[in-house]
């Protein structure tokens, strides 16, 4: 499978933290798989591999010292927690991300994790119970430090760790569904908007109520986490979606961009064509770059699908040979097109 240049270069850095055989005992009793997902999934999460990289089962493979079985085997997790989108023979692809979709993940993460908070303190193993309060203070070092790999790989410990307290098997495969996506979406923006000392000593509050045993102060401190990783992505989206479309003919033909950066086809959403986008005129391309479009913004792809058509017989086929649309006037268009009751 071709490869991109970057994304190879990006994927040599997991030998970096490929599975290290003698580390602790609980390391050595991870399965390959778990080891294979560990490793990819902080690669993703920390953007080594960024949105649109190609991943290759053999080059995993080669870079983690890990065999193609578990490579594959943790890939098929990762697709279906949404960190990559396998396309049949096509290729496997690093997710994009859709800052409007990371509203509806915390509205189900809010209440898993009050749950998960909540039964964690009245069942807790006293060995998890210790185990937790060891990540408090790990918590605490790394908001004095500032320190962002370390906060990261705390937090999904402390995920790991409260799914593992409450004992609860259905709510622990939901939750596992939703904190590779709000790790990323985090790690991509914190920077911008986020404080992170005062995130890691948010989750360093959570873990000491839940090790000492409090439910309703583990409730509690669940919801100060939720509120302000809410604050975070409220202040992050209402940046996210300013949202300006520009298509132009050059000389080396048609480039389309969002916000300056290269708009993907989404052919894994729907395939109108082989050939890629055009516009000024009714048809395949254009269609296929209205469906882009909409998918870009809403974030909704069966609403996409329903209003790519319309999209292209009324503003694709409309626009100029170079022209630009805001997100605000896509977002008219949607409002004059809502859905069926």
């Amino acid at each position: 499978m071709p490869v991109h240049r970057a994304a190879r270069l990006r994927q040599a850095a997991l030998q970096q933290t490929r599975p290290l055989r003698g580390r602790t005992n609980a390391r050595q009793a991870e399965s390959l798989t778990e080891q294979a997902y560990r490793v990819i999934e902080e690669e993703i999460v920390t953007l080594r591999l960024k949105p649109g990289d190609v991943l290759s089962e053999q080059l995993l493979s080669a870079t983690t010292s890990i065999g193609r079985t578990p490579i594959r085997e943790a890939l098929q997790r990762l697709a279906r927690e949404g960190l990559i989108t396998i396309l049949p023979r096509k290729g496997i692809l690093v997710s994009d991300i859709n800052p409007r979709n990371q509203l509806l993940v915390l509205e189900v993460r809010r209440e898993l994790e009050r749950l998960l908070s909540r039964t964690g303190a009245e069942r807790a193993t006293p060995a998890q119970r210790a185990r937790l309060q060891e990540v408090a203070r790990g918590m605490d070092l790394a908001a004095r430090r500032n320190d962002d790999i370390a906060f990261m790989r705390l937090d999904r410990e402390l995920n790991a760790l409260m799914i593992a307290c409450a004992h609860n098997d259905y709510a622990a495969r939901s939750m596992k569904l939703l904190q590779g996506l709000s790790r990323r979406f985090w790690y991509m923006h914190y920077r911008e908007a986020a404080d992170l000392p005062l995130c890691a000593r948010l989750h360093a509050n959570q873990a000491r109520a839940i090790a000492k045993g409090d439910a309703e102060a583990a409730a509690r401190a669940s919801d100060k986490l939720m509120d302000y990783v809410e604050s975070f992505t409220r202040a992050t989206v209402s940046v996210c979606v300013m949202g300006v479309y520009e298509g132009k003919r050059t000389i080396d033909g048609l480039v389309v961009t969002v916000d300056g950066k290269k708009l993907d086809e989404h052919y894994e959403i729907k395939r109108f064509t082989r050939f890629g986008f055009e516009w000024s005129y009714e048809g395949d391309s254009p269609q296929q770059l209205a469906l882009a479009i909409l998918f870009d913004r809403l974030g909704d792809k069966e609403r996409a699908i329903k209003l790519c058509e319309p999209f292209m017989k009324t503003v694709v086929a409309n626009l100029d040979n170079d022209w630009k649309l805001t997100g605000e006037e896509i977002d008219g268009f949607v409002r004059a097109h809502p859905q069926p009751q």
